[in-house]
This record gives C-alpha cells, sequence and structure tokens, in this order.
C-alpha cells in the first residue's frame, strides 16, 4: 500500500463540517493540459503554490477572479500551475487529487475548491472525506477519483512538479511568473499585477 493511500485513508471518514464553501472565481472550461485560457493566449502566467498556502487562498479569492474575468477569459492570458508542494502531507494530497480532478477535466474548478475550503496549514482539513465531497459536489466518478489518488501516477507529477520548481529557482508560494518579468511573491495589489500583465502584454504584441 502507498504512502498517499494510507495517508488518504488516515485522514478517515468523517464528514466535513457543515457546507462547502464555493470558490470565488468563475473558471472557463479549462484545457487538455488542465491550462486554463486560450491556447494562442500571447501571455502565459505561471503560478506556483501549495493548497495549505494561506497566501495562497487569498490570491485565489482575491487577484485572480479579477485575471480570470479581465484577462483568461479575453484569451489575453493562459495560466498554468504548478505544484510546489512543502508545507505537509496534505499539500502532497490536496494537489493529487486536483490533478486527479484534472484527469476529469476540472482540475480548476477543484482547486478552487480546495483554497475555498482550506482552513490553514497542517489543521487536518483535507480529509478523504472532504476530498470526495468536493469531487461529487462537482459531479466527478468518485470511484474513479479515489483510484486515481491511491495509486502513483498524479503523486508523481505532484512530486516532478515540485522537483522541476525548486530547479528553477522557486522557493516561497505563491510565486506568479507572468510573461518574461521577474517572479512576483506573494499576494500582488491588484493594480500593479495587472500593470504587469498589461506590459506583457504590449511587449508580446497583445
Amino acid at each position: 500500500m502507498g504512502l498517499l493511500l494510507v495517508a488518504f485513508l488516515a485522514l478517515g471518514n468523517n464528514p466535513p463540517a457543515g457546507p462547502l464553501a464555493t470558490p470565488a472565481a468563475s473558471y472557463p472550461a479549462e484545457n487538455p493540459d488542465h491550462s486554463l485560457g486560450s491556447l494562442d493566449a500571447p501571455v502565459l502566467l505561471q503560478e506556483y503554490a501549495d493548497f495549505q498556502c494561506p497566501a495562497c487562498k487569498a490570491y485565489t479569492q482575491t487577484v485572480e477572479p479579477r485575471v480570470i474575468e479581465t484577462y483568461v477569459k479575453t484569451a489575453k492570458v493562459r495560466i498554468v500551475f504548478h505544484n510546489f508542494v512543502f508545507i505537509g502531507p496534505e499539500s502532497t494530497l490536496a494537489a493529487t487529487a486536483a490533478l486527479c480532478a484534472g484527469e476529469q477535466g476540472h482540475f480548476w474548478v477543484y482547486h478552487g475548491y480546495l483554497y475555498a475550503n482550506q482552513r490553514g496549514e497542517n489543521s487536518g482539513t483535507f480529509t478523504s472525506a472532504l476530498l470526495d465531497e468536493i469531487a461529487r459536489t462537482i459531479g466527478l466518478d468518485v470511484s474513479a477519483f479515489d483510484s486515481c489518488i491511491a495509486g502513483p501516477t498524479e503523486r508523481a507529477k505532484v512530486t516532478a512538479d515540485t522537483n522541476e520548481a525548486e530547479q528553477a529557482g522557486i522557493d516561497r508560494t505563491p510565486t506568479l511568473v507572468v510573461g518574461n518579468h521577474a517572479p512576483v511573491t506573494g499576494v500582488p495589489r491588484w493594480d500593479a499585477f495587472s500593470a504587469i500583465i498589461e506590459a506583457e502584454l504590449v511587449a508580446a504584441g497583445g
């Protein structure tokens, strides 16, 4: 039995306390590679994050919805999410669950629910019951979802993603890379962040 499956089972099946919080963003349909936005968008936004990171949650609930409405849905920006897990086992479990949701075409909506229901670091929030409840809420095949979490494939992708981020010099979350601009860390102010995006659009001819 794999370590992730042991962790998944050990987190228990107690039902989530209260109704699920819903994501702040309205997500368009994602691409087959789980990116969000037009494949022809002139600017790429790369997001490095841990699902247990409070600052990542704040970014997802404040800045990211505006990025999606202003730039993603207008085909100006495409977002690629990179897992950078470092806080604890729940980080790996949640990241694996999101990738498994992505196998059914719903990475971004699942990502939004994870952040909306995050309750701090290593708090026991991401239980098997919560992960399954999110899966049911967004219409996943829960049996296939659970089998995916128990298997090695998506977990290995989480590890590889984290290793690649470390090799790229990422050392904190969230880290946001807009086009060729220097990485932005933490939760940026909307005016400053949108100015970076606008500058990269100009540079890209978009």
